[in-house]
């Protein structure tokens, strides 16, 4: 994007001094439900609709989920 110019050069080569590793989705179960309820609100706040909550069940099977794209799926 950098070559193409449609990316800061400097500003790659400051973002690209530090990595920051974060683990995939599948590795981080304990926060399916809290990224699941935050994009959910997200999504009603948007559409102007009221807010809901997943059940128990749905919950379950998302932590279930293999999340092979990760949080893009999600």
């Amino acid at each position: 994007m950098v070559s193409a110019g449609e990316f800061r050069e400097d500003l790659f080569y400051r973002l690209n001094v530090f990595p920051l590793p974060l683990p995939p989705l599948r590795e981080r179960r304990d926060d399916i439900p809290v990224l699941s309820q935050y994009f959910a609100r997200r999504k009603s706040a948007r559409l102007g609709r009221p807010s809901c909550s997943f059940s128990a069940a749905a919950l379950a099977r998302l932590s279930g989920y293999s999340w092979p794209g990760n949080i893009r799926e999600l």
